[in-house]
């Protein structure tokens, strides 16, 4: 998809973002316009008083992926250290260490009343069980249609240690950086439940009965991923491949709440941090391509983006 700047697509999964000279003013003017999407005041202002003799510094941003090993990858320990140690900020999506409370959990997992069985029936949710062995089917019934399709597009991996997004912050709290999230936790759930879940039933009812496609589509993403081909994974996500017309606009909708308007909201905070200079950013890498992406968003606002070896 070509860019405002006439240069994408890139490729890679790390990019050096350098301020406009007048970045500040940017961020600031786009920060007092954003309503109870903005960060609060203060959180910002200390971040960035923190940040301050890294004015001028360029920035780095790190698309991740939220599954699969170093291996496939093809980015180990080591270089996640040596990015996160050259940062006098580490910026990701959330923190990763929330507590999950009764509130949350609302996000997560079916009201009582309501099942998995009831919305996919007993053969949907055994074929669910036999893609998701490690998980106990009455826990499995008690998971909301989004819940388990990330799960069977995370090939069932579930978040620990061992995921890149985590290691991260991790990383930045042993080193002692500011960390600077772009949401809170009950932001990302409601954008993973944005869509009702007798809708999302439908396309998981859809996906169960073809599984093979949604493991061709993991497989996939960890190739793209690994050849730093972003623009190339968006265009797969987008053909959502084995769904039909109605499992389509669904899909499309639950796609624009996760990634589209996320990117929106996180702009605003993003860019107030980009302007301080010398900021490591790590979120998921299907926010960096597209004309609604990250990247292209940050080339309109008038910084330099490079793609650069990992």
């Amino acid at each position: 998809m070509p860019s405002p700047a006439g240069t994408l697509p890139w490729y890679g999964v790390l990019f050096r973002v350098t301020p406009p000279a007048a970045a500040t003013d940017i961020a600031a003017d786009i920060g007092n316009d954003t309503g109870s999407a903005a960060p609060a005041a203060d959180a910002v202002t200390a971040t960035a008083a923190d940040a301050s003799p890294a004015q001028g510094r360029a920035n780095w941003i790190l698309g991740t992926i939220h599954f699969g090993s170093e291996t496939e990858h093809g980015i180990d320990g080591a270089r996640l250290q040596r990015l996160v140690d050259a940062a006098s900020t580490v910026v990701n999506e959330v923190d990763v260490d929330t507590p999950i409370d009764a509130v949350l959990d609302a996000y997560r997992w079916l009201p009582p009343e309501q099942s998995l069985t009831s919305l996919i029936g007993p053969e949907g949710l055994a074929r669910a069980h036999e893609l998701l062995p490690e998980i106990a089917p009455d826990t499995l019934a008690r998971m909301k249609p989004w819940l388990v399709l990330a799960l069977l597009e995370a090939r069932g991996e579930r978040v620990g240690e061992d995921t890149m997004d985590v290691r991260v912050q991790h990383l930045a709290a042993a080193g002692g950086l500011p960390l600077v999230h772009l949401e809170d936790m009950p932001a990302q759930l409601r954008a993973l439940d944005c869509v009702s879940s007798q809708e999302q039933a439908q396309v998981l009812a859809e996906r169960l009965r073809a599984p093979s496609q949604m493991q061709d589509e993991s497989a996939r993403a960890l190739v793209f991923y690994h050849r730093g081909d972003l623009w190339a994974w968006l265009a797969d996500v987008d053909r959502m491949s084995g769904l039909g017309d109605s499992a389509r606009a669904i899909e499309l909708r639950a796609r624009r709440c996760l990634i589209e308007q996320r990117n929106a909201q996180w702009l605003p905070r993003l860019l107030q941090v980009l302007a301080q200079g010398g900021s490591l950013v790590a979120v998921g890498a299907i926010h960096l391509p597209g004309y609604d992406g990250l990247l292209a968003a940050l080339l309109r606002a008038g910084y330099r983006v490079e793609a650069q070896p990992l």
